[in-house]
């Protein structure tokens, strides 16, 4: 009877194995707290960028700032994205190698996926819609739910969920690991910057 009951439920756990497979998910983060001077620099930050005070936020980037892959650095060709920045800090983030990166997606998106075919939902609920609309029909529901991009643009993106559904999703609901992010770290004195703020691999 035991060796019954310990088949039928390794039978069961195999035939669940195709649907975990269509779901995975990348809850978010935020690894600031790990460093009391990080916080308090990220509160100056924010408070900056809230304000859209080019002023109160020109101290905190590092005047070598990397902006890209093309040779156009530096300070003198950084121009606030604010919208961009309130949305990467509101995403929370994580440390990678003595640096802090925000959104948290580039650091801890799963290294066996392309980051050029794949995307993390960043909120809960987000609906997946028909058609690119806020008044088309609602398929389903996902929530921090890692997705196949088939079409990017700048208000919805066309994507896949790893069970095969097609639909569309909000572009404020959804990140890319090789999208645009903020690097902070540490100068030589010890003063937190920000360091980079570019998209790409």
């Amino acid at each position: 009877m035991a060796n019954a009951v310990s088949r039928r439920a390794a039978l069961a756990a195999l035939c669940a194995l195709p649907l975990l497979a269509q779901t995975r998910r990348l809850p978010p983060v935020d690894e600031s707290a790990r460093d009391p001077s990080l916080v308090a620099y990220l509160a100056k930050f924010r408070d900056a960028v809230e304000k859209m005070d080019r002023g109160a936020l020109l101290p905190l980037v590092d005047p070598a700032i990397k902006l890209g892959f093309g040779g156009e650095d530096g300070i003198a060709n950084f121009q606030p994205d604010w919208p961009l920045l309130q949305r990467l800090l509101n995403l929370g983030g994580a440390w990678k190698a003595g640096s802090y990166s925000v959104p948290y997606v580039f650091v801890k998106f799963p290294d066996e996926l392309d980051p050029f075919d794949y995307a993390a939902v960043t909120g809960t609920g987000v609906w997946l819609r028909e058609r690119p609309s806020a008044d088309a029909r609602g398929l389903r529901q996902l929530t921090y739910d890692i997705v196949k991009v088939d079409e990017q643009g700048e208000e919805w993106w066309k994507v896949e969920t790893l069970s095969g559904q097609r639909g569309y999703i909000s572009a404020r609901f959804i990140a890319s690991p090789i999208g645009y992010r903020a690097i902070f770290q540490k100068n030589p004195r010890g003063e937190w910057k920000l360091s980079a703020l570019l998209a790409g691999d």
